[in-house]
């Protein structure tokens, strides 16, 4: 191979991350090219309200970081419309391809050729970039960018990098912790075993990003505001009157701690489809593990502790569904993909292995990228029609005071 060609192959895992970035921001890219005053196109008012509350106008805040990047972005004030959040849609985008683009070219370092394959799944997989493409102005892309960092940290056995990663995460979402926690014990397990860590450093690390989350749940009872605060910002912010409603419920979904995963689990419950979406989530994982080939008994192993473990966990306690599913299988990606960079898996798969995994990717792209609910927009249609009879319960059902929680209503101009 001459250095011309080992320079253009180096170039095709950054030209496959360019093209999940596009996949991902295609929504917003038309949006923001077609219309000169962006704002609803395509952005759901609810994802908005979530990226309103900030520190600078809300003190030390759960989930107050991804409101305050929006709040830069949008030049130091919470009054942003689509356009911001569409801009931190690209940026969550860039966070997770690009560190998916160095771990492919590592497996390129390695003459792994099925780097390839990866790429591939990475640019189809409806439950990656096409997934996400779907629900535009959430902080869930960045979360795994900043997994997936922590894990190219992790991987040269430097530990401490990834608590402040994941500790900032958390400042974001707490997803980072629910999966960025177990993907982070994963890499220590497995480069301690490699001889590249110690059992000490691995606890003091762990030892520092508890010490870290209580630090900062201490600093949010004395230096942040209360749901009532929060809500009186979201609701001088919204960009017209008539999203009042969907912005109360963002808020009191968001803000309301223990009261509203209460009122989730009410909402869940109720709802007999459920059940069958939370199987279907299980199965959709299981056929992306498979496509992933989880080939070794470690390997199964570490991705029903990163992926499946967290997934189950989230599912519990919050009705996203589908967004759960689609963390799970990017850290199922992650996983996978480092133990044949550290050299763990090696082996190739069989010609039959290939035909059965590139039938099975078939037939998840056939069924259409996940939702924010549903595993997929053939489950998001089928469901209503399997459950015709369904009547689930709504917010004023399982807490008819929900919105007394977040003070009284104001008035709000028209802007």
């Amino acid at each position: 191979m001459t250095g011309r060609t080992e320079s253009r192959g180096a170039l095709l895992p950054f030209i496959a991350a360019l093209l999940a970035v596009a996949i991902a921001c295609r929504r917003t890219i038309f949006g923001m090219l077609r219309y000169a005053d962006y704002k609803f196109t395509d952005i759901s008012p609810y994802n908005i309200a979530v990226l309103t509350p900030n520190y600078f106008d809300n003190g030390f805040i759960r989930r107050g970081l991804g409101g305050s990047i929006v709040y830069l972005i949008d030049g130091g004030t919470a009054a942003h419309g689509g356009s911001a959040a569409a801009i931190y849609q690209f940026f969550g985008a860039v966070m997770l391809a690009l560190p998916m683009a160095l771990l492919l070219r590592r497996l390129i370092a390695r003459d792994d050729r099925l780097w390839r394959w990866f790429a591939v799944f990475m640019l189809v997989s409806p439950q990656l970039f096409w997934g996400w493409s779907r629900d535009p102005g959430r902080s869930d892309m960045l979360i795994c960018g900043i997994i997936a960092w922590s894990l190219i940290a992790a991987l040269g056995g430097r530990f401490f990098i990834p608590v402040l990663l994941l500790f900032i995460g958390s400042l974001i979402h707490e997803t980072a912790i629910i999966y960025g926690g177990p993907m982070l014990v994963a890499m220590w397990f497995l480069t301690h075993r490699q001889g590249k860590v110690d059992l000490a450093h691995g606890i003091s690390a762990y030892a520092l990003l508890m010490v870290l989350l209580a630090l900062a749940a201490l600093a949010r009872q004395h230096f942040g505001d209360d749901v009532t605060g929060i809500a009186a910002t979201v609701r001088g912010a919204r960009l017209v009157a008539d999203n009042g409603r969907i912005f109360d419920i963002a808020t009191y979904l968001t803000w309301s701690g223990f009261r509203s995963i209460g009122t989730s689990l009410c909402m869940a419950f109720s709802d007999r489809a459920v059940p069958w979406v939370i199987a279907a989530c299980f199965v959709v994982l299981l056929v992306n593990c498979r496509v992933l080939f989880d080939r070794s008994l470690l390997v199964k192993c570490l991705l029903g502790f990163v992926a499946l473990v967290p997934m189950i966990f989230m599912s519990a306690i919050a009705i996203d569904h589908g967004r759960w599913l689609m963390f799970a299988v990017s850290n199922a990606w992650l996983a996978v993909v480092a133990v044949r960079v550290m050299g763990i898996e090696t082996a190739q798969p069989t010609v039959r292995d290939r035909r059965i995994s590139g039938a099975l990717l078939a037939a998840l792209v056939l069924m259409g990228p996940t939702s924010a609910h549903f595993p997929s927009y053939l489950a998001e249609k089928l469901m209503p029609r399997l459950f015709t009879n369904n009547h689930p319960k709504w917010l004023q059902d399982c807490t008819p005071d929900w919105q007394a929680t977040l003070g009284p209503p104001e008035a709000v101009p028209q802007h």
